[in-house]
């Protein structure tokens, strides 16, 4: 038998799983990022303090440097 307390979370995959560590915010909010030298509108689609979901018509490579600005309600 063993002593180690098994949970739901454990069971997930990575993402799910710290998704349920981290407190995520679902909302939709205008945003304006730069890329480089290219401005484009976009929408903020969830919040927490690991990251922010972009939702862009240009896609993002990782490592890419964006400077994202919004106005929350």
């Amino acid at each position: 038998m063993s002593d180690k307390i098994s949970t739901d979370s454990d069971r997930l995959p990575g993402r799910e799983q710290l998704e349920r560590m981290v407190r995520v915010s679902p909302l939709t909010i205008s945003a304006v990022y730069k890329k480089r030298d290219k401005v484009g509108q976009a929408y903020v689609l969830n919040l927490s303090r690991g990251g922010v979901f972009l939702n862009a018509s240009e896609p993002f490579e990782m490592g890419d440097t964006v400077r994202v600005q919004f106005f929350l309600p």
